[in-house]
């Protein structure tokens, strides 16, 4: 009978770690989701995962909307080969506020000039309606290492 109580527990255990992620587990697969969207020019996660008030500050400093972002990608002005996120951080602001900063290892080419490299990144989250959405992003080229 112990041993079968304590089988329980601990299969009820996890099952709850499994069927529970908690949001920074969350968070760091949407963005390896996200970049793998790019990748696939899947502008269908691209619509769920930016907020419609979404803005991204570019590398250059332009601000581009949610719409110029789906747009780029669909007239192929933004080609991305590959792309990875490492050094992942989430920082909770609350229950349903994050930000997520990382390295972002990148091969793409945009309106035809190769930009890949290394950046910095940053995506401020918000959960709406049980589900994670984008509201800012923000990347910076990483041109050489600190002395």
């Amino acid at each position: 009978m112990k041993i079968s109580l304590l089988a329980s527990l601990i299969i009820a255990g996890l099952a709850t770690v499994a069927f529970a992620s908690p949001p920074e587990s969350e968070l760091k697969a949407l963005e390896q989701q996200w970049l793998d969207a790019y990748i696939k020019g899947d502008t269908a996660f691209l619509k769920t995962i930016e907020a419609e008030d979404w803005t991204l500050a570019d590398a250059d400093g332009t601000l581009m909307t949610k719409a110029q972002d789906i747009k780029e990608l669909v007239d192929k002005a933004f080609v991305c080969k590959s792309a990875s996120m490492n050094d992942a951080k989430v920082k909770m602001l609350g229950d349903n506020f994050a930000y997520v900063t990382g390295l972002l290892k990148m091969t793409a080419t945009y309106k035809g000039k190769d930009i890949s490299g290394d950046y910095r990144s940053i995506d401020v989250f918000e959960k709406r309606d049980n589900k994670w959405q984008a509201l800012y992003s923000q990347i910076t080229k990483i041109t050489k290492e600190k002395e």
